[in-house]
């Protein structure tokens, strides 16, 4: 079956956007000027990214092995490893390409 994501009690396919428009909402505001936080503001912040960062690799890894089991060559533009190293996702998601 399909991996969907879960956004507001759904699993329909729209819930990717659902999920852009969350994203985009956090970045806007983690892009808000943090001069006016405190230095115990600013570190919990970051302790707030640290947390989620440590948790992407538990909704990514379902993705993977979604792909592993479902998606051909073709689909993928080759390997699944080449799909994922691909420029595209990789810098989107802070990695380097190898």
């Amino acid at each position: 079956g399909a991996v969907l994501l879960k956004v507001d009690g759904s699993d329909e396919l729209g819930s990717l956007k659902a999920y852009d428009a969350r994203v985009a909402r956090l970045f806007k505001s983690l892009a808000r000027k943090v001069d006016a936080l405190t230095p115990r503001e600013l570190l919990a912040l970051l302790e707030r990214c640290e947390r989620v960062r440590r948790r992407l690799p538990a909704v990514e890894h379902p993705m993977i092995n979604q792909l592993a089991h479902d998606a051909t060559p073709e689909e993928l533009g080759g390997k699944l490893s080449h799909a994922l190293a691909a420029p595209k996702l990789a810098a989107g998601s802070g990695r380097r390409p190898i």
